[in-house]
């Protein structure tokens, strides 16, 4: 019962976030946000970890929001204004994007949602990883204009660089969930500027199908530990679902994660900013190396007490048939699901 009405006033929360046109009404209902999920993260909070996870992640948003209560308060002294349209300053609205930056885990604070993330259970990530990062982002869609080009390209540049490298030799896969999210959130950063209400639903959505498959496997199976994920012998189904999973986060064309980056790819083009597109799937091949290695380890486990098994998950001289089955079945489901999708948002 509980769990419900905070469920209930989170949603509220964030509805009234996206309604509202007053900067200090929308300061309310985002520290109404964090509230509710700070309840909602750990229930329990059995474990110091769980404990920890929960006061990084209060802190961190409380600190966020002291900065954009801050640059609010500076746009009136200069503006006159509370409302979200109109001009802003360069003081006000440099601090506003800084606050909004750190809630939304980049630089210059990304690694505490990397620890919160870790110490979470996976049944309460999606809280973390999808929607605390949904108020932040319509905000900085709603202040974002050409002069923050450059400072957003940095930004979004080093913040998916860092999640890549660090992501290569993580052996905790919610961690590695939290750099894939950093790293997307990167590409989201970067390409602000250049989208359209409907691409940033549409990548949204995209980045949601992506995620949840992984959570959900991970939350029915424990599966927190790339080496000990031994309770996925007997499941050739789940493990099929969270290879497709894991291979669309690292952006494997043609799958989910492809149409995800390749809309910010093609934005950036038209954008004129090559340099920057260049860096960005440079860093994106670092994220699919580390997957590619994640999902055949996850693929070549094999139960000692599978002999003479017939599921061809188990038999290891099919191995090479069973992997162009799964990326068959990637490539065909993803191609019409989102090319019809994307057909329907924008023709």
């Amino acid at each position: 019962m509980v769990n419900f009405f905070f469920n209930l006033f989170l949603f509220a929360c964030l509805t009234f976030v996206f309604i509202s046109n007053h900067w200090l009404i929308i300061w309310v209902w985002l520290e109404c946000v964090t509230l509710s999920l700070v309840v909602l993260l750990q229930p329990n909070l059995v474990s110091c970890r769980g404990l920890e996870s929960v006061c990084k992640y209060f802190v961190a948003q409380s600190v966020a929001g002291v900065v954009i209560l801050f640059g609010v308060l500076l746009r009136f002294y200069s503006e006159n204004t509370f409302f979200v349209e109109g001009c802003y300053g360069l003081s006000c609205h440099f601090v506003i994007l800084i606050g909004l930056l750190v809630k939304l885990a980049v630089l210059p604070s990304p690694f505490w949602f990397v620890d919160a993330v870790g110490g979470v259970p996976f049944s309460r990530s999606f809280y973390l990883i999808v929607l605390s990062k949904l108020s932040p982002l319509y905000l900085l869609f709603s202040i974002v204009d050409s002069n923050l080009i450059l400072l957003l390209a940095a930004v979004g540049l080093i913040s998916a660089l860092t999640s890549a490298v660090l992501g290569i030799n993580q052996s905790s896969f919610r961690k590695l969930l939290a750099y894939s999210s950093i790293s997307n959130l990167g590409w989201f950063v970067v390409c602000m500027p250049f989208l359209s209400g409907g691409l940033v639903i549409f990548c949204l959505l995209s980045y949601i199908c992506m995620v949840v498959p992984v959570l959900w496997i991970g939350s029915c199976f424990s599966f927190n530990f790339l080496v000990k994920s031994t309770n996925l012998y007997n499941t050739p189904t789940n493990k099929l679902i969270i290879l497709v999973s894991l291979l669309s986060l690292g952006g494997l064309p043609p799958s989910v994660g492809f149409f995800f980056k390749w809309v910010f790819f093609q934005s950036l083009v038209e954008g004129g900013l090559y340099w920057v597109s260049i860096l960005l799937v440079i860093t994106s091949l670092f994220s699919l190396f580390f997957y590619l290695i994640v999902s055949f380890n996850l693929y070549s486990l094999v139960s000692p007490n599978s002999k003479g098994s017939t599921l061809f998950f188990y038999n290891i001289n099919s191995i090479e048939n069973s992997f162009w089955t799964i990326l068959g079945s990637l490539l065909s489901i993803n191609l019409v699901f989102f090319m019809g999708l994307f057909w329907g948002i924008f023709i």
